[in-house]
């Protein structure tokens, strides 16, 4: 996806996961291009992301940040991180 497509799919949207430790999340993408996660655990934390070329990166106050490759279809968005071969769906809350 161009970094168009994915400001356009994700601005003003919630998402619901898993992340990688088995820890649920919800994560809001503002259209300001601020991003506020909360996780299963109670920890939460808010920071910049940009779309890229294929990708989203975050700039998190607390968590490390990071960028991950972003593809999908007209209906579904799949992300997966660098460090990880697992895909997952971004599933909107």
């Amino acid at each position: 996806l161009s970094s168009k497509e994915i400001t356009e799919r994700l601005s003003g949207q919630g998402f619901v996961g898993i992340a990688p430790q088995g820890i649920g999340y919800i994560a809001e993408y503002k259209s300001s291009g601020y991003v506020f996660v909360d996780l299963s655990n109670g920890a939460r934390d808010t920071g910049a992301w940009r779309a890229e070329e294929g990708r989203v990166c975050v700039e998190y106050r607390r968590f490390p940040s990071s960028c991950f490759e972003v593809r999908g279809n007209k209906d579904t968005l799949y992300s997966r991180r660098a460090d990880s071969t697992e895909v997952r769906v971004m599933q909107t809350k």
